[in-house]
C-alpha cells in the first residue's frame, strides 16, 4: 500500500481536469488520479468544436441569449454569464498551448451548430477534442510537479466533518491512500449507463456516485441530452455523427424521401437538440428509417470531416453518393453534483467540475459546443478559489483501507443499459418509470447475477436518475413525459419551470 500527499488531487483526465491540473501546478503539487489511459476521455471523442463569441457579429449576450434559449431557461443566468463573458480568453489560453483551430484565408474558421444564431463554433476538422487534448496532456507531461497514476479507479472519498480530506484508490498490483488539501472530481458523464451511447465504457458515473455516497447534493439528473445523429457501425457500438455537418448544409431525411425538420421546428436542421431527436423519435416510431444526406455537399465541405468520412468508408458507406443512417443515442448529462459558481460542492475542499458537476450551465437542454468550454472556464475558477486558501490548509493524516474494486457483472451491465435506455429515454412515461425502478429495487435486494450483493454503483445510479424524471411532472427541454401532446406530436417543448427558482433550492435525490 501507497500514500500519496499531493497538495491538489485530480480525479479524471478530461479536458477539466487537465486544465485544472494546469492551473493548480502554477502554486502547488498535483497528481492526476485516471481509471484509464491519460488519453481516453470523453473530451478526447469531442467532435464538434467549442463555442466562443469571438466574432465581430457576434457577442456574450448573444451567446448568453441562446445558451438560455436551448436550456429552456432552466439555467443558472450567473454562471451563464460568467462562461459567456470568459469564453474567448478560453480560447486564448487554448491557443497559448498550442491547439491548432481551423482557419480560412488566415481567420479562425467558425461553424454553426444547432441552437447557434449564428456561427460561432472553433474547430479543427471533425477531432476538435484530440486536438485540444493532446496539447493538453503534451503541456501536462512537461509539468513537473505534476503527477499521474493512470489505469488506477477511485474506490471512496476520505471525509471528515464534513471536508474531503483524500481518498482511497487501488489498481491490479496496489492501493493507494491518498492524503490530499483539495480534491477535484472531473471524471466526465455517465451515459454508458444506457444501452445506446456516443460515450466510451469508462463514463459510468463514478463521480456522480462517489459524491453522493459522501454526501453531496445531486440536482437535475432527469435531464439527459440525446444527441439526434449516432450512426450504429457495430451491434452495441455507436459513432457520433458531428451537428456541424448539418451547420454546413446536411439534412436528415426519412425512408421516403422526406426532408421532415422543416414540419418540426422553424430552424429545421438546426433546431435545439432535444427536438431534433424527438423528432427523429417520431419518425422512426412510424416505421420511417432515419438519414443524414451529404449528397448537396461540396466536396471541400466533406473534407473538414475525414474522421466521420473514414467511419463511413469503413462500412462502404460514401458520403457525397451515399445516405448516412442516423439514430438518437446518449451523449451528454445535463445534471449532476450540485456547485456554486466557484465549482465547490457541499463539502469543503471538494470541487467538481464538467459534466459530472452541474452549476446551471446547460440548463434542460445542453446548447452545441458549449461543454469544452464549461470545463475550462470553471477550471480556472476553482484554481482560483484553491490558490486563495492552499496556504492556511494543511494535510490531514488518515487510516490506510484496503479497497476491493467491483467489477460489474456483464449480464446485469446490460440488462440496466437496456432498462434506462428503454424507460427513461427521449419519451418518458410515469408507469414506465415506476415500474423500472420497482425493477431496479428487486435486483438491489436479489442480486441475482451474484452470490454477494455487489454492483453497487449500477444499482444505485440508475435508480437515481429514474427518480429524477419521475419527480419532474412536467416537460422541460429534454426531459419529455407523458405519451404526447395535444397535438400528438413528440417535439414541442412545454416548458412550466419558474426561471427565478434557484439552483440551491433544490431539494437532495434520495433513493
Amino acid at each position: 500500500m501507497i500514500t500519496h500527499k499531493p497538495d491538489v488531487c485530480i480525479i479524471g483526465s478530461g479536458i477539466a481536469g487537465l486544465i485544472a491540473a494546469l492551473e493548480c501546478a502554477k502554486f502547488s503539487n498535483v497528481l492526476i488520479i485516471t481509471k484509464n489511459k491519460l488519453t481516453e476521455s470523453n473530451s478526447m471523442y469531442a467532435q464538434g468544436g467549442i463555442a466562443a463569441p469571438i466574432s465581430i457579429k457576434d457577442s456574450p449576450q448573444t451567446h448568453y441569449e441562446d445558451t438560455l434559449k436551448a436550456g429552456c431557461f432552466h439555467n443558472n443566468n450567473e454562471t451563464v454569464k460568467i462562461v459567456t463573458k470568459h469564453a474567448k480568453s478560453a480560447i486564448d489560453d487554448l491557443i497559448n498551448y498550442g491547439v491548432q483551430f481551423d482557419k480560412t484565408n488566415n481567420k479562425l474558421d467558425l461553424v454553426k451548430e444547432g441552437a447557434h444564431s449564428i456561427a460561432r463554433v472553433l474547430h479543427s476538422k471533425d477531432v476538435t477534442g484530440l486536438e485540444i487534448m493532446n496539447c493538453l496532456i503534451k503541456k501536462i507531461k512537461e509539468t513537473n510537479n505534476i503527477s499521474i497514476l493512470e489505469n488506477t479507479s477511485v474506490n471512496e472519498l476520505i471525509i471528515e466533518n464534513n471536508s474531503c480530506i483524500g481518498c482511497y484508490a487501488n489498481n491490479l498490483e496496489t492501493n493507494y491512500t491518498i492524503e490530499s488539501k483539495f480534491m477535484c472530481m472531473t471524471t466526465g458523464g455517465s451515459g454508458y449507463l444506457f444501452e445506446k451511447t456516443s460515450n466510451p465504457k469508462i463514463a459510468t458515473g463514478d463521480g456522480l456516485y462517489l459524491a453522493y455516497v459522501a454526501g453531496c447534493r445531486l440536482i437535475d439528473l432527469e435531464f439527459i441530452q440525446f444527441h439526434p445523429t449516432g450512426f450504429k457501425y457495430s451491434e452495441f457500438n455507436y459513432f457520433l455523427i458531428s451537428e456541424a455537418l448539418r451547420g454546413e448544409g446536411a439534412k436528415l431525411i426519412n425512408s421516403n424521401g422526406s426532408y421532415f425538420m422543416k414540419s418540426y421546428h422553424k430552424q429545421a436542421d438546426l433546431a435545439p437538440r432535444d427536438i431534433v431527436a424527438r423528432a427523429i423519435y417520431d419518425q422512426l416510431n412510424q416505421n420511417n428509417t432515419v438519414y443524414l444526406d451529404c449528397r448537396s455537399l461540396e466536396r471541400n465541405v466533406i473534407k473538414k470531416f475525414p474522421t466521420i468520412t473514414q467511419k463511413a468508408k469503413e462500412n462502404n458507406i460514401n458520403l457525397l453518393e451515399d445516405l448516412l443512417p442516423v439514430t438518437p443515442v446518449v451523449h451528454y448529462i445535463m445534471g449532476g453534483i450540485l456547485t456554486n459558481l466557484n465549482a465547490q460542492t457541499d463539502i469543503t475542499n471538494l470541487y467538481a467540475i464538467g459534466e459530472v458537476a452541474c452549476n446551471g450551465l446547460h440548463g434542460a437542454n445542453r446548447l452545441a459546443s458549449n461543454s469544452l468550454l464549461e470545463g475550462i472556464v470553471f477550471a480556472k475558477n476553482a484554481a482560483a478559489s484553491i490558490k486563495k486558501v492552499i496556504k492556511k490548509t494543511s494535510h490531514t493524516k488518515t487510516k490506510r483501507k484496503q479497497i476491493n474494486t467491483e467489477t460489474v457483472n456483464k449480464k446485469l451491465r446490460q440488462k440496466i443499459q437496456n432498462l434506462l435506455w428503454k424507460n427513461c429515454g427521449i419519451i418518458r412515461n410515469t408507469s414506465d418509470l415506476q415500474k423500472a425502478a420497482n425493477e431496479l429495487r428487486k435486483l438491489s435486494k436479489l442480486s441475482p447475477f451474484n452470490k454477494t450483493p455487489k454492483n453497487t454503483q449500477w444499482l444505485k445510479l440508475p435508480y437515481l436518475f429514474i427518480n429524477a424524471a419521475l419527480h419532474r411532472k412536467e416537460n422541460c427541454g429534454s426531459h419529455f413525459i407523458g405519451n404526447q401532446n395535444k397535438k400528438g406530436k413528440y417535439w414541442i417543448t412545454q416548458c412550466k419551470f419558474n426561471q427565478l427558482q434557484t439552483y440551491t433550492q433544490f431539494p437532495k435525490i434520495k433513493a
